[in-house]
């Protein structure tokens, strides 16, 4: 009788090992919503609110995206997309004399480099102001500090800041 127990056991261990080895690794539920936010193109869905429900677990990684924008694979990504958005402009421009492309390709990068980073840093304090707390607080408090910072980014950044200091 003790032989079968230990050999069912077994059995199942074997089992749960095969299931388990079968099953891919997913990625931390936190970054795959708190990216969906910060990369959203219509923002429809619920995406602020996912981040939100992760209360303030959701933080430490919405502080690097107010302070610092995309990550640098992301703005390598974005850089390179921008330039072959330019190169087909260009294109069609030959063959469409009347639409002129009225900037160089590095004005044209870097124009819309900086959008993408506002809208980073813009929708981390919108998450951070949703959020509240101390911790929110402070990361929204330094990201006024930054030199350089886009009057409209502040201004976004001041009014998270106001609503996370009444939670």
């Amino acid at each position: 009788m003790r032989r079968a127990f230990f050999s069912s056991v077994t059995w199942l261990l074997v089992a749960c090992a095969v299931t388990t080895a079968q099953q891919p690794p997913q990625p931390p539920p936190r970054a795959d919503t708190i990216e969906a936010w910060l990369e959203c193109v219509e923002c429809d869905a619920g995406e602020l609110q996912a981040v939100v429900k992760l209360g303030q677990s959701a933080v430490p990684r919405l502080g690097p995206s107010l302070l610092s924008g995309p990550p640098a694979a992301k703005q390598k990504s974005y850089e390179a997309y921008l330039r072959k958005m330019y190169a087909d402009m260009k294109a069609y421009e030959k063959t469409h004399p009347k639409s002129v492309v009225p900037f160089t390709e590095d004005e044209f990068v870097k124009r819309d480099m900086a959008k993408y980073t506002n809208m980073y840093r813009v929708r981390a304090a919108n998450a951070l102001g949703e959020i509240g707390g101390t911790e929110a607080a402070q990361v929204l408090d330094k990201a006024l500090t930054l030199p350089n910072l886009d009057t409209y980014v502040a201004m976004k950044i001041k009014q998270a800041l106001s609503k996370a200091k009444i939670k």
